[in-house]
This record gives structure tokens, sequence and C-alpha cells, in this order.
């Protein structure tokens, strides 16, 4: 059954259109498996079926919006690009052709409204559904083109919608964005650089500060688009060919991150006008993470992280993929980089998505907090009695360590609180401010759940005069 066979008029009858019957065993078959769809008999849908009686009523009986959109729930089912974009390319013509006449509600007037306007509405929210749960991992341009001429398309019919028309024009926003983020494919010239790239791993230090000379000489640097599009080309190619080294996530972070300079605007409550990602595909990688780390869900996480680079949760469940592969470097190094990129803006702490998600869980502002973030910072100096002679002799790491180590044999709540205070002093010593800032807040967060202020309420007040005097010098 060919799905263009919808374009045709109808056959035999006065009008090209048609009229609904809703007898027709077609539409009855396609509807029953549709009713099936999120359902607890979701697993026995028929998609066939959807496929064939959809094309037969379209073709034979009736040009209905409502039937178009069970052919739009099975094409995206498929998840076949080809498929899709050629469905997308034969709704266009479908829309050109019977968009104001076919049912339900035709009219003369070319007007969108009332039941056509809920139908075409559910239609572009089942395509833009897709769009972000899913297009999201594509880098095929002719896919990304699909259905930004679809929707380029159907706008111009929707001069008389007014809310149909910008819900559109926003995800076409959406996909031209997506589409100018595309790495472009790598050229000749460009594959002799980036094997030369390949032995600057040692040369750029744990610093994400790429030389422009590891750019591909053919890229153009004049805007921030195209610096992001070649360290994002770098980092996928590097990747690929090595995936347990850590020069591909230092750069896909620095052209996440390197352009930005200031932190989203954000209303009183700290909600911002960014989008977070599909909450079930955060659940799906946590799920995979319980079960299995594989290269592939590595590569879909780093892949999402791209675009959502305020997704910082991303980053701590990028590191624990690395880390179960045995990529113990690359796990730090995606700790490292993190804790620098949030230690610029620490508004993040406070900052929702426009949904309600918090920028930065609990879980991983703890990750960010773990001893292993500040002992990578390759900081020398310390201060303080036992503690001050290992620092003036054998510097920063291994008073932290002895710190650590003292910590472990401590059996009193207070010792221990104590002991992770004095940890955060050296580090304010050795000016690693924004890291402290964090440290502070965790450890006054935890300390009150321990009900600290019964045995000294002078631990709060050393703790929140330091945090105001930090703060000032962020």
């Amino acid at each position: 059954m060919n799905i263009k066979d919808i374009i045709q008029p109808i056959p035999g009858d006065d009008s090209p259109i048609g009229k609904p019957n809703n007898q027709s065993e077609f539409l009855h078959d396609a509807d029953r498996e549709i009713m099936k769809i999120g359902s607890l008999q979701h697993g026995e849908v028929d998609w066939e079926i959807i496929h064939k009686q959809s094309v037969k009523y379209l073709k034979d009986i009736c040009k209905d919006y409502k039937v178009v959109s069970f052919l739009v729930r099975y094409v995206l089912h498929t998840k076949d690009a080809t498929k899709i974009v050629d469905f997308l390319d034969v709704l266009t013509t479908f829309n050109k052709q019977y968009i104001f006449s076919a049912y339900p509600a035709p009219n003369s007037s070319n007007e969108i409204k009332g039941s056509k306007g809920k139908v075409l509405k559910m239609i572009i929210s089942y395509l833009d559904s897709f769009i972000k749960n899913e297009l999201v991992e594509s880098d095929d341009i002719k896919f990304l083109d699909g259905f930004l001429l679809f929707f380029t398309d159907l706008q111009s019919h929707l001069s008389t919608n007014k809310s149909l028309s910008t819900y559109v024009e926003k995800i076409n926003q959406s996909l031209s964005v997506k589409k100018n983020n595309v790495p472009q494919a790598v050229s000749g010239t460009d594959a002799s650089i980036l094997s030369s790239v390949e032995q600057k791993d040692t040369e750029l230090g744990k610093e994400v500060t790429p030389s422009p000379m590891l750019v591909p000489n053919e890229l153009s640097l004049d805007s921030i688009r195209n610096v992001k599009s070649s360290y994002l080309k770098l980092a996928e190619h590097s990747n690929g060919t090595s995936p347990s080294e850590s020069l591909g996530y230092q750069l896909r972070r620095y052209a996440m991150w390197h352009s930005i300079t200031a932190a989203p605007l954000k209303n009183k409550a700290g909600i911002t006008e960014m989008t977070a990602v599909a909450s079930d595909r955060v659940a799906d990688y946590k799920s995979a993470l319980k079960i299995s780390a594989d290269i592939n869900l590595l590569r879909k996480i780093e892949k999402t992280l791209e675009t959502s680079p305020f997704w910082i949760d991303g980053n701590y469940l990028s590191s624990l993929c690395a880390e179960n592969l045995g990529y113990n470097d690359v796990s730090k190094e995606i700790k490292e980089q993190t804790a620098k990129f949030v230690a610029k803006f620490p508004e993040f702490y406070d900052m929702k998505f426009v949904n309600g998600t918090s920028f930065i869980s609990d879980e991983t502002i703890r990750w960010l907090s773990e001893k292993d973030t500040i002992e990578n910072l390759n900081t020398i100096s310390f201060n303080g009695t036992e503690f001050q002679e290992c620092y003036e002799k054998n510097g920063l790491l291994d008073v932290l360590a002895k710190i650590d180590s003292q910590y472990k044999k401590a059996t009193d709540i207070r010792e221990k609180f104590n002991l992770r205070l004095e940890k955060i002093s050296y580090l304010i010593k050795e000016n690693v401010q924004s890291i402290s800032v964090v440290e502070l807040k965790e450890l006054k967060k935890i300390a009150k759940e321990y009900s600290v202020t019964e045995w000294e309420n002078s631990f709060f007040q050393t703790i929140d005069a330091t945090l105001s005097q930090l703060e000032k010098q962020l």
C-alpha cells in the first residue's frame, strides 16, 4: 500500500474530498489499533493495519485529517529516516491540495479553526515530540531538512490561526538551530589535521584550551557557530577513534561552553526559558546505566549534551557511564571540566528549566563536591598545626590526603564536620573559591540534617561568614 495514494482525489465521487463514513471497515480497523496505543494493549498494536487501512480510507472514502493523524503515528513509530522524510513530502502535497477543504470542518474561506484546528495541533504535537525525543541525536541534514521544509510549508497555511502558526514557528526555529549545529563531514584536508590532533592529547593538558591550530584550515572561525561546529567535529573524530581517551570529551565541552559568558535570565522562582532534556529520555539513560554501560550509551548521552549545554546532570551520567566502562581518565576529565564550568556560574544551583526541573540535581551536587574533583585541580599549598607542617613540606594534595585519612578514622560527628571545614579552609587559601562555595553549601546542608546546631552554633556562623566573603569575591 503506497502512502502517496492519499494524494489522489476520491474516485467516482462528486467531490474529490469524499464524505466521512463512520461505518467503514477501513476506519474501524485503524481506529481499533490506534486505541491500543498507550494502553495495556500497547504491545499488541498492529501497525501495519493502521498503515494499510488508513491509506485505503484516505484514498477511497474521505480526506480526513483525523485519519492522517493515524498515518503520522505509524510513520513516526518506524523511526525510519527515509520513510519519515518521504511521508512529510507527501503530507506537504496533501496539505496544499486539501488542508482547507478536507474534514473535519471543511470550509471555503481558507480558515483553520474548530475541530480541524484541534486535529492539526495534535498532528503537530506528535511531530514536535518526535523531534525533541528522537531527532536530537540525528546529524542527518536530509532528515532535518525534511522537517524544516514540511513545517515551513505548513506555516504558510496557518495565517488564520495565530496559535498554531506560533507553535510551528517555534519548532522551525529549534530545527534551524539544530541544523546549524550539525558538524560538517570531515574532508581529506581535515583528516590529516585530525590525525595530528590525536598526538596532541598530552599537549592540551587538563585545562580545555585547544589551540586554534587544531581546527581544520578550511573551516571559518568568524562566528561562534563555526567554532562550535569545528570543535564538535574534532570531538566526534577523537571519540570515534579513541573513545577511552579524554581529548574528545575535552573538546566537546569546550565547544559547548566556550561561548557562554553569562547565566540565562531567570524569574523570581529561578525559572529560565531553557528547555530541559525530555524526562523519559533521562529515565532511559539512568535505567540503562543500572543494567550495564556500553559505548553506545556513552555516545548517546554525549550527543544529547551537545544540544543541552545547561543539562549539568547529563555530565554526571556521562562520567558515571565512562567509569563503568573502565574509562577512568575520561570520567575524571568530564567531572573536572563540569566543575570548572559550574564554578563560573554559581547561580546555576538556584536555576531551573522552563518545566521546573533544576539545572543541577542534589545527586550531581554531591558528585561535584566529592574530593577527587578538588584533588585533580593541580594546585599546591596549605596551612594549620599538624596539617600545616605537612602542607609546607609536601603541598596541598598530601595535606588533603592526610585530612581524608583522619576523617575516615573519626567516629565523632563533630570531628568529621570540623575536618571537612578544615579541608575547605585550605582550598580557600589556594584561591579555589568557587569549589569552596560548593563545598561549604553542601557541608551546611548535610550538617543541618544532623542537627549540628545542638552542639556547636559557631560552626554555622563560620560557614555563613566565609560564604558571604567568598561570594563577594566571585
